[in-house]
């Protein structure tokens, strides 16, 4: 079988509130239904990897972004950031999602750059991804439901530190 990368279309635009400020937003539809692997129900009857096979069973996912940029001073720039997201995984396939378990659905994000020369800066961001859990029916492959219940859940945090140099 195959695992192509799902195609996307996104449209941002960038206001400039102050000469020090510039506000984002960001629009994201992410088409994991097309891409069979990832877009198939997992129940389906057959082989992993065959023509028509199961998948992860994820559904299209749309995103909406907002960020600020804020120039301090000219050596200090101050971000911030929220995203959500929908969720792909529905009821009926987190067992097979126990594998990828996607199902943060808000994302805040921070950061600072500080320029320490012409060519040089230090960046420092991270971001924080809130629990949020998925429950459906555990289900075995080629035997179905079990009676009992999965829940997935999952929160993220992420750290940078980073030092440029721009030759």
């Amino acid at each position: 079988g195959g695992f192509d990368i799902p195609a996307e279309v996104s449209v941002g635009g960038a206001w400039d509130a102050t000469p020090a400020v510039t506000l984002m937003l960001d629009y994201k539809h992410i088409f994991y239904s097309d891409v069979n692997s990832v877009g198939d129900s997992s129940s389906i009857p057959k082989p992993f990897g065959s023509n028509g096979g199961p998948g992860f069973g994820w559904h299209d996912v749309d995103v909406i972004a907002l960020g600020a940029n804020w120039k301090v001073a000219p050596t200090l720039t101050l971000r911030a950031g929220y995203a959500h997201n929908t969720n792909p995984i529905g009821a009926s396939d987190v067992t097979l999602n126990i594998l990828a378990p996607g199902v943060v659905t808000d994302h805040v994000t921070g950061g600072v750059s500080v320029r320490v020369s012409g060519n040089s800066s230090f960046d420092f961001s991270g971001s924080y991804m809130p629990t949020h859990s998925v429950s459906g029916p555990e289900v075995i492959p080629g035997f179905g439901p079990t009676g009992r219940t999965i829940t997935l859940s999952m929160h993220q945090y992420d750290i940078t530190v980073e030092w440029r140099y721009k030759l």
